[in-house]
């Protein structure tokens, strides 16, 4: 692994394996607000949150919800992924990083904690990126209402307007190899070039 940069960190989006096949016909990841009429899709997401992100606006946005953006987290396994601990064979990592975001020109914003929390802020300056709580974002003792501090700003996400092209994934990484060597083929038969990891320590 890279040495960690808070600068420049990883980004961390996670989607169901099955997925992966329409996000490269697609060529990318679209918003949850944006995805094109009649793609399906295997959802993640806690319903109930979902619907706070249908509703919540996002500062300065011009009216954009959160489900108008494609989020990605700052470190791998993240309270979501435990909660879909039981799939997580079948759960893969499409990563990036906020330098490739800004070279391609697309439109960004993040978090220093959970998003869809009121205590949340939002910005656009890079150099807000060594302020976020790595020590909290970092942390595997998140569990439990005392640390609920911990659990909120471990969740701060990268936020990307309406679609993520592929041309901005830096790899893609998988439990085991057998879902490494399917996400493999999956890009190797649309002729995306992407490196495909398996990385067991991202997984619970």
């Amino acid at each position: 692994m890279p040495e960690f940069d808070p600068c420049d960190p990883l980004l961390y989006h996670i989607t169901h394996l099955d997925n992966l096949p329409a996000i490269v016909r697609q060529g990318g990841l679209w918003a949850k607000g944006h995805l094109p009429e009649g793609l399906q899709q295997t959802d993640l997401a806690d319903p109930n949150i979902q619907d706070r992100r249908h509703a919540l606006p996002v500062p300065g946005a011009n009216g954009r919800c959160l489900h108008d953006y494609v989020p990605f987290y700052f470190c791998p396994k993240s309270p979501m992924l435990y909660r879909r601990r039981d799939h997580q064979r079948r759960i893969v990592y499409l990563v990036t990083r906020p330098s490739l975001c800004v070279a391609q020109g697309l439109d960004w914003v993040f978090t220093d904690s959970h998003a869809v929390t009121m205590l949340a802020r939002f910005t656009r300056n890079r150099s807000d990126l060594e302020r976020l709580d790595w020590d909290a974002i970092h942390s595997d003792s998140w569990g439990g209402e005392e640390n609920q501090e911990i659990r909120r700003c471990k969740q701060a996400e990268w936020l990307v307007y309406r679609f993520v092209p592929l041309g901005v994934i830096a790899g893609l990484a998988a439990m085991t190899p057998e879902a490494t060597d399917h996400a493999s083929n999956c890009l190797q038969v649309e002729g995306v070039q992407v490196a495909c990891k398996t990385m067991r320590s991202w997984y619970f």
